[in-house]
Order: structure tokens, then sequence, then C-alpha cells
């Protein structure tokens, strides 16, 4: 009885007192191990049971069970309702995600594509009303330059470098650039623009990042790397018969993750493969039911460890629904 006494006393000051464990153990003269020790105990016997009430749209259950099928680190999911405009309610997660995560003197690495300028867009709104106070953050690009055929303004700043500088302004950091191009034109040229010190050092940067964004590209018409001509259409479709169907930082995959190997991996000037998996934090920012086949592929091929995405192109993502895809 003395026992169970005790018990309901530490249980009424944690709980209905908010007082901590290291308080609770001087007040009844015992060590904050017994009195952790003691609540374990109560909730093992049922004496104190836990019930989180979530908001009616949240998506934990999907988070969970996404996190679980593909061994992510976490998976953040925005309530959206069919055919509403996600852009911006994704957008505002990633930011949330990222300040929750940087801290003070952290590399993040970034790397090119239309959904990285609309994610830099919208937190130049955001930190108006949400203050930076970070210090020495370092932004640096993963790959080169883009030339892009295209001469509509958004392609034409769609680089890397450029998102690196514009991204370390918000951030009140410092941003890097990577002068060369995405792609040198054979092997041997890329080994001469590895060797410039300038660009080993972001090179070397961006291998010892903390947390990389990173956009989940898919094999269509509309793909950045297809509309500014770094892939040609017709390799596209060659690579989507071979399986293919979605790119990060030019390395194409399957829907089950693996690698379709090509000549443009060994002319790509930026982090490897290998390097890219070693970073603690890779968070892959993708939205849309016509890219759920594309994210899978990068969730399997566990390039990205974090994933920030919709409600509805989740659903899709869950592998009992993925038999019905296309």
């Amino acid at each position: 009885m003395g026992d169970d006494r005790f018990m309901f006393r530490v249980l009424e000051m944690y709980y209905t007192n908010e007082m901590s464990q290291a308080e609770i153990a001087k007040k009844m003269n015992v060590s904050r191990a017994t009195i952790s020790r003691t609540i374990w105990k109560a909730k093992q016997e049922g004496v104190v049971s836990i019930t989180i009430h979530h908001p009616h749209n949240s998506q934990h259950l999907l988070e969970e069970e996404i996190e679980r099928q593909y061994g992510l680190k976490e998976c953040i999911v925005v309530p959206v309702a069919e055919g509403e405009d996600v852009r911006e309610k994704v957008n505002y997660e990633a930011a949330q995600y990222l300040f929750r995560v940087l801290k003070d003197h952290m590399t993040l690495g970034i790397t090119w594509g239309l959904t990285i300028g609309s994610l830099i867009d919208d937190l130049k709104k955001y930190v108006r009303n949400q203050p930076v106070y970070l210090k020495g953050i370092k932004v640096v690009p993963f790959v080169g330059t883009v030339v892009s055929r295209e001469t509509d303004r958004l392609f034409q700043k769609n680089h890397a470098s450029l998102y690196a500088v514009e991204l370390a302004e918000v951030l009140k950091g410092i941003g890097y650039q990577l002068p060369a191009p995405m792609y040198a034109s054979s092997p041997e040229i890329k080994q001469v623009f590895k060797k410039d010190p300038a660009i080993a050092q972001v090179l070397e940067l961006s291998e010892k990042a903390d947390v990389g964004l990173l956009p989940v590209g898919q094999l269509s018409k509309e793909a950045s790397i297809v509309k500014t001509g770094v892939l040609p259409e017709d390799r596209m479709e060659r690579l989507k018969k071979n399986g293919g169907v979605g790119e990060i930082l030019g390395n194409f995959f399957k829907k089950d993750g693996t690698i379709i190997e090509t000549d443009m991996q060994e002319r790509i000037i930026g982090i490897g493969r290998e390097q890219l998996m070693k970073l603690p934090l890779r968070i892959g920012l993708a939205y849309g039911k016509d890219r759920i086949l594309a994210i899978c592929g990068a969730l399997n091929s566990g390039m990205i460890n974090i994933l920030i995405t919709d409600s509805v192109t989740a659903s899709g993502l869950i592998t009992k629904n993925l038999l019905d895809i296309k």
C-alpha cells in the first residue's frame, strides 16, 4: 500500500502539477532514477494511459506508415484536397522543417530545379514573420551550372549556384558558387575542372554538408532537366523504356530504386551518389500525383531519408496502392 501511495504521489506531481523528475526526486528524497522507474511502472501496469488528441486533419498515421515502409527518418505529409494547389502548403512545411533542423554553422547543400526556386521565393515571405536567428550557415550548390536552351526567365536563373547565394541571403549565411558546368563534355574534362582549387573547395564543402535539399525529378517533357536541354527528349524516352521513373542529381532510377547507369554520371560536376548517401539529412521535396512513381523510386534508392509531400501523393506511395499505378 505504501508503494501505491508513493506511486500516486509521484504521478500527481509529474502529470498534474507538472513538476520535473528532478524536482520530484528532491522532494521525495529519492534518486531521479527511482522517479523515472516509478513513472515507467505506472505506464506498464495501466495506471497511467496517455491519449494524444490529434487534429481532425492530422496525417500522422500516413506519415508513420511511409516511414515504416521506406525506412525514412521522417515523413511530413501536408493535408490537401484533391485538385488543390499544394505548392505553398508544402513549401511552408519545408520551411518549418529547415528552421527546426538547421543549427548555427551548419552547411546546407542544394540542387537546382523550379521546385527549389519556388521554395526560396516562399521562404522570403515566411522570414518576414519568422525572423532568422541562425549564425554562420553555409549554403553550397551540389552541382554546376545548367546552360539552358530556354529563354524563360525562370529557367535562365535556374542554377544551383544562384539559388545557393539567394538562399544564403534569406538565412543570413554565406552562399557559395560552383564555377563549372553541370556536365563536362567528357570524363577527362571533368577531372580537369575538379582540380581547379575554387571548384575543389566547393565540392569538398558539399560532401561535408549537414543537410541536403533534393527535389525529385520525373522523366517527362515538363521536367527541368528535359526543358533545359540537359536531357534530350529521345534519351529521356529510352530511359523510360528501360524502366526509368525519376532522377536526383543526374542519377536515374527505376521504381524499385535500382540506378540506371549512364555516361552522364561520369560527366556530372557535383557531389557523387556515394558522398550524397553519407549526408545525415537528405530532404526529398516532392509533390503531385504525377510524381508518385518518381518519388517511390527515390525513396527505394535511399538517396533521400526525409520526405515532405502532400496527402494525395503520400496515399499513392503506400505499397498496396502502387499496384494500381500505371
